[in-house]
């Protein structure tokens, strides 16, 4: 009897009151952890995308190195991947028929594999500009509040898949929302 007496005693340690006050500290702690949580997967995208870019930077710099020009664009993708009909013309030091790369496959330069964006899935992509002399590589974060958020890329209405552009990389002095061709004519 003693045993079911204390048993019944702790069991009324807590009121009615106390469990639901306790029961909303855990509601508002799982929708706190549940948004930190969602924040912190976008940043972790961002942080790829940015990361990527940077990879992406150094690659198109290795072989302007190699070949004294950067590859060209097409459809927002490098031309400078291998098909059967590529060959090397010893004139030019350059490979010509190369093909467009597709994102997320292709071997490049030193990358073992193109990188793809983080959301491809969703419809994001990287995009590539070039004229053989600079280049321009444009990703779109996610998160409008990151220090690398640039309205100004924004501004140019540039499409990285079914989003618009709002960071980049670049080759040289051209910034990043003039276009190619209006750097040209300055």
């Amino acid at each position: 009897m003693n045993a079911r007496v204390g048993i019944r005693n702790c069991m009324k340690f807590f009121t009615r009151k106390d469990t639901k006050a306790i029961a909303w500290i855990f509601v508002v702690l799982i929708i706190f952890i549940g948004i930190n949580l969602k924040v912190s997967i976008r940043r972790g995208r961002d942080n790829v995308r940015k990361s990527d870019l940077g990879g992406l930077q150094g690659a198109l710099e290795s072989y302007q190195q190699k070949y004294h020009v950067f590859p060209e664009s097409k459809n927002g993708k490098i031309v400078g991947c291998f098909s059967k009909d590529t060959y090397y013309d010893q004139d030019l030091e350059r490979h010509l028929n190369l093909v467009e790369c597709e994102w997320g496959e292709d071997k490049f330069e030193n990358l073992e594999r193109l990188p793809i964006d983080p959301s491809h899935e969703d419809g994001r992509s990287y995009l590539y500009l070039s004229n053989i002399k600079h280049f321009q590589v444009f990703t779109s974060l996610e998160g409008r509040g990151e220090a690398e958020y640039t309205e100004s890329i924004v501004e140019r209405g540039l499409s990285c898949g079914e989003s618009i552009c709002n960071f980049g990389k670049n080759y040289g002095d051209i910034p990043l929302n003039v276009t190619l061709p209006d750097n040209e004519q300055n």
